[in-house]
């Protein structure tokens, strides 16, 4: 998988391409930041939409002049599910060292959830493997988890306080689109019987996967699997002095009440249960880009119709003023009055353009006519602010008879920047049906639907003056 972001001058935006997302994403969630601490979501970027793989999105309002950082999270919006477990179940040594394969059928960014144990329920713990998170921890059994990345291998699960006779067990089960880290977890260590005891949880939330993990210090027959769950697996671990566990899940419940068990075979024996939940994984995987935009030149930008981005030639403004919203009352029998104030108002001043001629300045005059907030987009250095703008009553000007250039001077009123969710499109239904006479004509020019969508409108035909 690959982001790729480019800066292109044509309306002043970074070119955000996705290729090869993983294939059961449904969409990407694409944030930009300059410092790698704080990320932005870029406009538009909340839900990108994804087809083979592949997806664009455009940014117009990056940082000019210094590396700007994106990244593409890949997310799946459908339910937990399970991939399955080691090839041929899980593995069994004497007081040894476990090395479980992972499982058939992994994708990037499915959690790989390790679990093991150890005999010896008072001295014997696990050590967790480079690489890899403790989830959840009970005694002599611990659970724990990683991300899958391709080229990952089996992780080898070594044991403490171990003794001759001391069983070990081991196994690695994938989870599609699971969290490493529960949201909730209960354990609890049972004296001898024949059955296993298991504790309750109320899960916080909705569609979280829980899961029940169970060992015994002894060697049953068979595991009769919970009302309400389902079998992952389980093992009767015949070597050393001999032990079982088994792994059980129950699609999206709120609560797993408490329950026992049912253990056939075997003897009494002391034995651990855990219950842990799983919520969706914020993302499957992730992936990153910079690029350095080298904006030269000063752009007004419109983000609802970014065709009507244009790059302007600024050859004045005035003083930059912030109202106050203040008043003072004079109080009868007082010398001194009352001041009642509030925040001052926005920066506001008037941006002089330059247009070279009437071409020019009757596309600008085109531009404005929408009478929609702007993004006056500065390069680093400049000596007028930029920000989010609603352009008052327009003055265009000659200066001189004979002369063809236009001078526009745009009264700027600061604003709030326009809701992330109003993302423009560069070309339009009713640009398509202005520029083409058929749809014959449309496929010679724009054979794929790729390329329909990076034309740029013309103003003229879909701005209504």
């Amino acid at each position: 998988m690959t982001l790729t972001a480019t800066y292109a001058d044509d309306l002043s935006r970074v070119r955000l391409a996705v290729t090869g997302a993983p294939a059961l994403a449904d969409h990407a969630f694409i944030e930009r930041s300059t410092d790698q601490i704080t990320w932005t979501t870029v406009r538009g970027g909340d839900t990108v939409a994804l087809a083979g793989g592949a997806g664009q999105l455009d940014d117009y309002e990056f940082m000019p002049g210094v590396p700007n950082y994106y990244r593409a999270s890949y997310v799946d919006a459908g339910d937990i599910t399970s991939v399955g477990v080691t090839g041929g179940g899980p593995v069994t040594g004497n007081n040894t060292s476990l090395s479980p394969a992972l499982p058939a059928g992994i994708a990037p960014g499915d959690l790989l959830v390790l679990i093991a144990s150890i005999r010896n329920s008072g001295t014997g713990t696990v050590n967790t493997p480079t690489g890899w998170t403790d989830m959840v921890t009970a005694g002599n059994v611990k659970v724990m988890g990683r991300r899958y990345v391709t080229g990952d291998a089996a992780p080898t699960v070594t044991f403490t306080g171990g003794a001759a006779g001391a069983s070990t067990t081991a196994v690695v089960w994938a989870v599609h689109n699971a969290d490493l880290t529960p949201t909730t977890q209960n354990a609890q260590l049972n004296a001898s019987a024949q059955n296993v005891a298991y504790p309750g949880i109320t899960v916080p939330g909705t569609s979280q996967l829980s899961v029940l993990v169970a060992w015994k210090q002894a060697q049953p027959s068979t595991w009769a699997t919970p009302v309400g769950m389902v079998g992952v697996t389980s093992v009767n671990n015949a070597q050393g002095s001999g032990d079982s566990s088994a792994v059980f899940l129950a699609a999206y419940p709120t609560v797993v009440p408490s329950g026992t068990l049912t253990v056939t075979g075997g003897a009494a024996a002391i034995s651990r249960a855990a219950v842990f939940a799983l919520q969706r994984a914020a993302y499957l995987t992730r992936d990153t880009a910079n690029v350095t935009p080298n904006m030269g030149r000063v752009w007004i930008k419109n983000l609802q119709r970014p065709y009507l981005n244009r790059a302007v030639t600024v050859t004045d403004w005035g003083t930059i003023t912030r109202p106050a919203r203040a008043g003072v009352l004079e109080v009868i029998s007082r010398s001194l009055p009352v001041a009642v104030t509030d925040l001052r108002g926005s920066r506001r001043y008037p941006l002089e353009i330059t247009a070279a001629n009437l071409d020019i300045a009757d596309d600008l005059d085109h531009c404005f006519s929408t009478g929609e907030p702007v993004l006056l987009h500065v390069p680093d250095g400049a000596p007028f602010p930029g920000g989010y703008f609603v352009i008052g009553d327009i003055d265009i000007d000659r200066h001189s008879k004979r002369t063809l250039r236009r001078f526009f001077t745009l009264p700027l009123t600061e604003v709030a920047a326009p809701p992330g969710t109003i993302v423009g499109d560069t070309v339009l239904y009713s640009d398509i049906l202005a520029a083409f006479t058929s749809y014959a004509a449309l496929l010679v020019a724009e054979p794929s639907y790729s390329d329909v969508l990076d034309r740029i409108a013309d103003p003229a035909d879909v701005v209504v003056p």
